[in-house]
């Protein structure tokens, strides 16, 4: 078997070389995705609609900051999850699976309001729910950020949230590969 293959958890590695170093690298982490997908943004958001001539009546400051936080709540979140799956295929099967269950369920193709309670309520802890919503209040109705100050408040508890679930089950993961 080639050592130079395989994930973190498949060689039984440590996360980082020290403890105290976790939660600067799962933050770095994260900013690099956050960075690969503002380009992605930036395309939906300011070039196609000048491209294809979309009416855009919204502030983009409200939109950016928005966007950047339901960014940053995906990407602790799927840390998070992370820590469930031991071998990486195992992870792109869950995703394909589940994949149109989370298309669902943040209330854009089907209505929120048709949505049994108890998965609404599920709904509110996947970032996004509460992204998206705001994205489409900004966007599509102009409103401005005292319109999605709930959807602000709730992403930053979700980030904050899921970057402490991914430090702990992280560092969990690491004391047993000690």
């Amino acid at each position: 078997r080639n050592e130079k293959q395989g994930t973190r958890n498949e060689k039984k590695r440590k996360y980082c070389k020290e403890a105290k170093d976790l939660p600067l690298t799962l933050f770095a982490r994260s900013t690099m995705y956050v960075i690969l997908y503002l380009f992605y943004g930036a395309v939906a958001f300011f070039i196609f609609p000048e491209l294809f001539v979309y009416p855009a009546h919204y502030n983009p400051l409200p939109l950016i900051g928005i966007f950047i936080l339901m960014l940053y709540a995906a990407c602790f979140f799927s840390q998070t999850l992370a820590y469930c799956f031991r071998i990486r295929e195992s992870a792109l099967l869950i995703m394909v699976v589940t994949s149109i269950i989370f298309i669902f369920i943040p209330g854009l193709i089907w209505p929120r309001e048709s949505i049994p309670t108890l998965i609404n309520i599920f709904s509110f802890f996947i970032p996004a729910t509460c992204g998206i919503d705001g994205i489409i209040k900004i966007n599509q109705n102009g409103a401005v950020f005292m319109n999605v100050l709930y959807d602000y408040l709730w992403l930053m508890f979700l980030c904050l949230f899921y970057f402490i679930t991914a430090i702990y089950l992280t560092k969990k993961l690491d004391k047993t590969f000690e």
